[in-house]
């Protein structure tokens, strides 16, 4: 957890085109870790203040916010070009064990001028917002995102008009940090940002400190509009498929391919499938597959604990129910 004269600058630039800064590029060299998917955490002491910041690149997390620590691992990820279900591959670890470098905040990069993208049109009425089937958005499993929003203890506690919880003691900074939040979730669609802020704040009328929250007794528009003004996203959240994680499509072909070798072969681990002499696709795709064939229950999956690395072998669900016989 960043903060308390600890800052932490999180990389993800994995492909390398918005290139890291060269200022962070000069900064001493220090305790840093690895992540699964290539990035790197850099972890520096301060003495005074620093603010988070957030860059296409990565992020400068200064206060209140956390990364994963070193000798955790992923057991799966969404992105296409990685599978963190092989073995070691979902792993951090640590790249330079060496004590923190200490360095001033002038060093880091200041925090860039975001484009923004204003919203067309921003709801005023605080009376048409009861519950979530009252808001029509141009995409679907709105409560499947509000659940994952909500997963999160300062997302909940803004949610809720805790804001002292969440680190804050002005309403409008506040509620402005929830539309953000909420933007990442909710595809940066400003006119559905706005009907969950009147819905928050419709549930939880005042906040923690017992003032009336201010979105919901300012209902100009200025107000509402500078407050959903949204950044421009590198990404937004993207709702899990039976709640496992997006599931890229794979041909039906092999789908059907990928089944007949695990029937014949199981237990058996991705690479043992994607070799057998029948499947002729990559690894990738014959992961893919199982993970979709998982998903629609055909297929179950658990770690070999005989084997080095516990990885994953994949047999049929009929499997299961005979051994709970």
């Amino acid at each position: 957890m960043a903060g308390d004269g600890l800052v932490i600058v999180d990389i993800d630039d994995y492909s390398g085109n918005q290139g890291v800064p060269d200022s962070i590029e000069a900064l001493p060299a220090t305790f840093t870790v690895e992540t699964p998917h290539g990035g790197e955490h850099r972890y520096y002491a301060v003495n005074d203040i620093v603010s988070n910041n957030q860059s296409e690149w990565g992020e400068i997390r200064a206060a209140k916010q956390y990364v994963v620590g070193p000798g955790s691992e992923l057991d799966a990820c969404s992105k296409s070009w990685h599978d963190c279900s092989a073995d070691d591959a979902g792993r951090y670890a640590v790249l330079d064990d060496r004590p923190l470098a200490h360095i001033s905040p002038s060093a880091l990069p200041e925090r860039p001028t975001q484009q923004t993208n204003p919203p067309t049109t921003v709801s005023t009425d605080s009376s048409d917002v009861a519950c979530l089937d009252d808001i029509a958005a141009p995409f679907g499993k709105l409560e499947t995102r509000l659940r994952a929003f909500l997963g999160d203890d300062r997302r909940q506690a803004l949610w809720e008009g805790r804001y002292s919880d969440a680190g804050y003691d002005d309403r409008s900074q506040a509620e402005a940090e929830l539309a953000y939040h909420l933007g990442w979730f909710f595809e940066s669609n400003a006119e559905v940002v706005s009907k969950l802020l009147t819905l928050a704040c419709e549930q939880y009328p005042t906040t923690d400190w017992n003032e009336p929250r201010k979105w919901r007794v300012r209902d100009d528009d200025a107000y509402r509009v500078s407050t959903c003004e949204l950044p421009d996203y590198d990404d937004t959240y993207t709702p899990p498929w039976s709640g496992r994680g997006p599931r890229p499509e794979v041909s039906q072909v092999t789908s059907d391919k990928v089944l007949a070798a695990t029937f014949e072969l199981y237990p058996a681990t991705v690479d043992e499938i994607a070799n057998y002499e029948e499947v002729d696709v990559c690894r990738e795709q014959t992961r893919k597959a199982l993970e979709e064939l998982r998903d629609h229950e055909i297929l179950a999956r658990e770690k070999d604990t005989m084997q080095p690395g516990k990885p994953y072998v994949y047999y049929p669900t009929f499997e299961e129910e005979l051994n709970n016989i």
